[in-house]
């Protein structure tokens, strides 16, 4: 019997030519918005921490890939198009349940909203990609997670504060959610862009930045030690609506 190996390895992608593929415009685009799409499964009701990790990984890895500050733009500006667009697609609901808009009309509004929301982020990840050149580990340990934290904070401010789109929000369990009492949703979409940061430098072989990720998941997982509550009397169940 013949062995496969020689017309797997003769019919396996090159993965030099993937990577190039995902710097063209179609292949930012689209990973963005896959990104994105992975990440709304972070948001209620999934609430799934390693989706969202997972979304980020792979946007701040292709980032770092990228060197044009437009394609960079380009890239967090779909992610956030997808992300809003699924992970507030509530909003169509009541959009066309209360105020009977049209429900192509309220698929763009809530479209243009999520680039809108998302415009500060893509902003800073490409001044800062323009002002440091191919220094990734500044930007993405250095500049990329303040820069996330900086959106988190001013996306909202055309609607008065947007908080539903922070990834901090993902951590309802897993390692992450034992930051909640002391940093906020806020101090762990920090922690998170932060982690996943490092892990994208150690997936471009810079092990040296691996142990940034290890510290934040390993302090998460001591801290879930510590109860900052006692239960007291029966427990009660109780529903609500919201």
């Amino acid at each position: 019997m013949r062995s496969p190996l020689p017309w797997l390895m003769a019919h396996t992608p090159d993965p030099g030519k993937w990577q190039g593929w995902c710097g063209t415009w179609p292949g930012v685009i689209l990973t963005g918005a896959l990104s994105g799409a992975l990440a709304s499964l972070g948001l209620a009701p999934h609430s799934s921490w390693v989706a969202a990790l997972g979304a980020l990984l792979i946007v701040l890895l292709s980032l770092s890939a990228l060197s044009s500050p437009w394609r960079i733009l380009a890239l967090i500006l779909s992610f956030f198009a997808v992300l809003g667009s699924l992970g507030m697609s509530w909003l169509n609901f009541v959009m066309e349940g209360f105020g009977a808009v049209p429900p192509a009309l309220s698929r763009l509004v809530v479209f243009l909203g999520s680039l809108l929301v998302g415009l500060p982020y893509a902003a800073w990840c490409a001044i800062g990609r323009r002002l440091l050149g191919p220094r990734n580990i500044t930007l993405l340990l250095l500049v990329v997670p303040p820069g996330f934290l900086v959106g988190d904070l001013t996306c909202g401010l055309p609607f008065h504060h947007f908080p539903w789109l922070w990834v901090g929000y993902s951590a309802v369990e897993g390692p992450f959610a034992a930051f909640a009492p002391w940093v906020g949703a806020l101090g762990i979409s920090y922690l998170m862009v932060l982690t996943a940061a490092a892990a994208a430098l150690a997936a471009r072989r810079v092990y040296t930045c691996l142990p940034v990720a290890g510290a934040i998941l390993a302090a998460g997982i001591l801290l879930h030690g510590i109860a900052f509550t006692t239960l007291q009397g029966p427990r009660l169940q109780v529903g609500l609506v919201q």
